[in-house]
């Protein structure tokens, strides 16, 4: 999998020659975060006349999480760990900067069953946006979401070096410590019959028409899905009609995307809509107010 690292995205996009003369399409960084969080992010930037600040927030957790780090893998905990221990890019006064992964831990909350989540700095979700909007907007950041607790425990692991990908000796032999916590830990994340949730939060900030304007588009979880919709601080929109699909029918509408006021994104493992809309009572999602 090479989503989510920027590096290798640049190594791809240094092919662009090539693909090109072999009539070859490549859409990397086209997952959930990187992939839709910069979609909306995108989007909330072109709503604007001009922007001071970008501020996304993305979590895939359980729905019953279990102690003591609350989480559960959905797609690649090599993935995660890579995540947790490579330097991450923003913006700050308009430049780039990198910070350090599972830092400037703050609370977003989400309030309902999900309630307050913690946020915190990883890799590769702003994917190459800081080095586009260098110079034109003064502040960019991307944070995962957890359940409170859970960047504390990692950050722990990763400085007692147990997230090295330097071998060590041990009796002998050569081992590799992240091998070895993967091995350990993975098996205990992997919940077959677990449902997860999208947390997701997108904030834009900036002026329009000459007045202050923030944009947030945020997630509401329900049962297997979550819904996510625009809504501009001190004005109210119409309820749209709820949009039925699955994970490849957001794939296809991602490029049309931004012409969409309302989407429902089906979550890994999740059941068909009509399905879900049965066992969890959702028939319409309303834009908050």
């Amino acid at each position: 999998m090479l989503a989510g690292n920027t590096e290798i995205v640049f190594q791809q996009k240094g092919l662009n020659a090539q693909a090109v003369a072999k009539g070859i399409t490549i859409v990397p960084d086209c997952g959930l975060a990187p992939g839709m969080v910069n979609v909306l992010a995108q989007y909330g930037i072109g709503q604007l006349d001009t922007v001071s600040a970008v501020r996304m927030f993305v979590g895939g957790l359980p729905q019953q999480p279990q102690p003591p780090l609350n989480y559960q893998i959905v797609y690649s905990l090599e993935g995660v760990l890579d995540y947790y221990t490579t330097l991450s890019w923003v913006l700050r006064d308009s430049k780039r900067q990198q910070v350090r992964a599972l830092s400037e831990r703050e609370t977003v909350d989400f309030g309902g069953a999900v309630g307050p989540l913690e946020a915190f700095h990883t890799a590769g979700g702003l994917s190459t946006m800081p080095f586009r909007y260098e110079g034109k907007i003064p502040s960019m950041e991307y944070k995962t979401l957890r359940y409170p607790g859970h960047a504390h425990i990692m950050e722990a692991i990763r400085d007692l070096g147990l997230l090295s990908l330097d071998p060590i000796d041990v009796k002998g032999a050569k081992v590799v410590p992240r091998d070895v916590v993967v091995a350990a830990i993975g098996p205990k994340l992997k919940k077959p019959e677990g449902r997860d949730l999208v947390a997701l939060r997108v904030i834009v900030a900036g002026t329009k028409n000459g007045a202050p304007r923030t944009l947030c588009r945020r997630s509401l979880p329900r049962a297997t899905c979550f819904a996510v919709s625009w809504h501009s601080r001190g004005s109210s929109k119409p309820a749209p009609q709820t949009r039925k699909g699955s994970t490849m029918t957001f794939a296809r509408r991602c490029s049309s995307f931004c012409s969409r006021a309302f989407l429902i994104y089906s979550t890994v493992g999740s059941p068909a809509w009509g399905d879900m809309k049965a066992r969890s009572g959702v028939s319409s999602i309303r834009w908050p107010m």
